[in-house]
């Protein structure tokens, strides 16, 4: 039992929950479901996982379930109480109970399809239900208008309660303790804690709670939010205000404790108008509209596996897969969010080639820098860009190449002051020498000179886009028109039925396996092993046939398109396909031609003309687990079976003989 406090005490800062600032914004929110999906109704109140596996949520139009592929939507017609769906439990026994604002609740017991409705006519004090708590001792306690109504057990819902506590109370908010006190918040006279057989009202810092935590993850406790007062905890015997970053005058909704994979526990603070607040290790992490959020209001969270939060918010169900994909665009301040180009220094900083605006340094979550007009480039339109291992950077331009280093900038390859030439790609040669791809011709850099590699005699073929030294010394050459290689200083061409002798070619990846990847502009990707090749197109299954970038990790191809980032798996003689795409956190459809880059931490970064999102593929694996399979309805002939008067033993005549059966595969 907490001590009563004293004396209430505010603190502008909470040294011990406030050890670091707030975290810089990126758009990380995984996906986002919509009335557009099949949801009830875009604003939802709450969220909840059920043993099976499916997904609850509780709108203002109805009840939604969803199997991670569909929805199916419950209200009045199939017997719910009310369409204003406030509350979703499970019990112990698999038992769901939905209460809604102006019907009672209902439930829906194991292997059951239809719904047992509790309201004032079977007992329940009041039809408004604001929280369900079913405690250690099996009994379980409604939060009502009208105080809180105990029943025995799950077994005794339906039939009057056992109890009538706090009668005359609107509570708000129930949460048990270890000790099994049960807090009940109250809108209007404040918190009241039950113990046995006595209640006592605790001197809170307000009279209207919104909700109660009784241990948080550091271990103190308890956590209370007022209505228009924001968050506070017991320190001691002293009430302690939170000073919440970013908050503003919302109000906090909800608390959750969230535990994350690698064994770390967040505080969740669900907020009335300014989104989603976790502190973990004392440093807060805020998302909002700018991360991705439909809304700031969110009244539920629901914690998935692998660390992933299902946030229910008044603009849909949004989906949080921590650090799934990381995301730069407006939101995070990119002056122009077209990436044409990325490139890692050996610090870690993330530099942004942009159609337009030069490049942006990137590092720790914010801008760490510009290289502009202001610094001497003679166009902002940056195709390319190459760290050194010196930790240079060299910036392929519109107008020339660029050599940047510690704030300096120099012209390192160009046509006299103009700096003719576009280059799309800079490549390092094993013997250290430069190779330019430009649109001029495929250039060596080497001591401060450029020279071109060889004189192509086909216009179209002299436009080179990328170039890729092989473990044999040859030069494998991308360009406008058809794959041409260098090798020992010969230069040779694809067969003229050959796939390769004529496309349009965007860049070359070599894979782990020595496997070539060419992309094309309209022809797919050509994989090239051993003098075989294999085209990989929409027949095989590609979201769009023009291959921007290639990436692996472990096998899969990742593919830039204009359709999202493709993932390639092979599969037997045939191949697997998936698509990362906006609703995934993705910045853009539309990718650029070679913006990828594998950063040192694993990240696979794409730049698209919306921003760059960098996916992380060790949380990207496909799961390879069967979906649980779940029966979702019998029937007879066209009519319902509830699978209990099966299973009761009930005989059918042979003219009564045609049955079906509804499976559900949650995923």
């Amino acid at each position: 039992m907490p001590l009563i406090p004293l004396r209430i005490q505010y603190f502008g800062l909470l040294v011990a929950l406030l050890a670091a600032g707030p975290a810089d914004a990126q758009r990380r929110i995984h996906r986002v479901y919509s009335t557009e999906d099949g949801l009830a109704q875009s604003q939802v109140n709450t969220v909840l996982e059920d043993g099976e596996g499916f997904l609850w949520l509780g709108t203002f139009g109805g009840l939604s379930r969803f199997d991670g592929r569909t929805f199916r939507n419950f209200d009045t017609f199939d017997g719910l109480p009310g369409v204003d769906v406030r509350v979703i439990e499970e019990l112990a026994d698999g038992t769901l109970v939905f209460g809604t604002y102006d019907g009672g609740f209902a439930l829906r017991r194991p292997g059951d399809e239809g719904f047992v409705v509790v309201g004032p006519a079977q007992g329940l004090p009041d039809a408004s239900v604001r929280d369900v708590l079913e405690r250690e001792d099996g009994s379980v306690w409604v939060a009502t208008g009208n105080g809180i109504a105990v029943y025995s057990s799950p077994d005794s819902l339906g039939q009057p309660p056992r109890q009538h506590l706090l009668a005359g109370e609107s509570i708000g908010c129930l949460e048990s303790d270890p000790g099994g006190a049960v807090y009940a918040g109250t809108f209007g006279s404040g918190l009241f804690v039950i113990s046995g057989d006595e209640t006592r009202r605790e001197d809170a810092p307000g009279d209207r709670i919104r909700d109660v935590l009784a241990v948080p993850p550091d271990g103190e406790g308890p956590l209370l939010s007022v209505v228009g007062d924001g968050a506070w905890r017991l320190r001691g015997n002293e009430w302690v205000r939170m000073e919440i970053p970013g908050l503003g005058d919302a109000d906090v909704k909800t608390f959750r404790r969230v535990a994350w994979e690698n064994g770390t526990e967040s505080l969740l603070l669900g907020s009335t108008g300014s989104g989603v607040f976790l502190l973990t290790d004392g440093v807060w992490e805020h998302l909002a509209e700018p991360e991705g959020l439909p809304s700031g209001t969110v009244w539920g969270v629901a914690a998935g596996e692998d660390g992933v939060l299902y946030l229910a918010t008044w603009g849909g169900l949004a989906v949080y897969d921590r650090d799934r994909v990381l995301t730069l665009d407006e939101s995070t301040g990119l002056p122009n969010t077209t990436i044409l180009s990325l490139a890692e220094l050996p610090d870690g900083t993330l530099a942004l080639g942009t159609a337009g605006d030069g490049v942006v340094l990137w590092r720790d979550g914010r801008i760490t820098g510009r290289i502009t007009s202001a610094e001497g480039l003679a166009s902002g339109v940056v195709w390319s860009l190459h760290a050194t291992a010196g930790g240079d950077l060299l910036v392929g331009t519109h107008r020339g190449v660029y050599r940047y280093r510690d704030g300096s900038l120099r012209a390192v390859h160009g046509e006299g002051d103009l700096l003719a030439g576009r280059t799309y790609r800079i490549r390092e040669r094993s013997d250290g020498a430069l190779l330019f791809a430009t649109y001029d011709g495929m250039f060596v850099h080497r001591d401060g000179v450029s020279t071109l590699l060889y004189e192509e005699p086909v216009p179209r073929r002299a436009i080179y886009y990328d170039a890729l030294e092989t473990a044999d010394g040859a030069l494998h050459l991308a360009t406008r028109e058809g794959a041409v290689t260098v090798r020992d200083g010969r230069v040779s061409y694809p067969e003229a039925d050959d796939p390769l002798a004529t496309a349009h070619l965007w860049c070359i990846t070599e894979l782990a396996d020595g496997t070539l990847v060419y992309g094309t502009n309209g022809s797919g990707a050509i994989l090239v092993r051993d003098g075989a090749r294999t085209r990989l197109t929409r027949r095989e299954g590609l979201r769009d046939d023009t291959v921007y970038a290639v990436l692996e990790h472990e096998g899969r191809l990742y593919l830039s398109t204009h359709r999202g980032v493709n993932v390639v798996e092979r599969t037997g003689d045939g191949f697997e396909v998936r698509v990362i795409d906006h609703r995934d956190g993705l910045a853009g459809l539309e990718g650029c031609q070679g913006a990828a880059l594998r950063a040192r931490d694993g990240r696979l970064w794409f730049g698209t003309v919306r921003g760059a999102s960098g996916i992380d593929p060790d949380r990207d694996r496909p799961d390879r687990t069967p979906p649980q399979l779940v029966l979702d309805g019998m029937g007879l002939y066209d009519g319902p079976l509830r699978p209990p008067s099966v299973f009761a033993g009930q005989r059918f005549p042979h003219d009564r003989n045609y049955f079906r059966f509804s499976f559900v595969g949650i995923q």
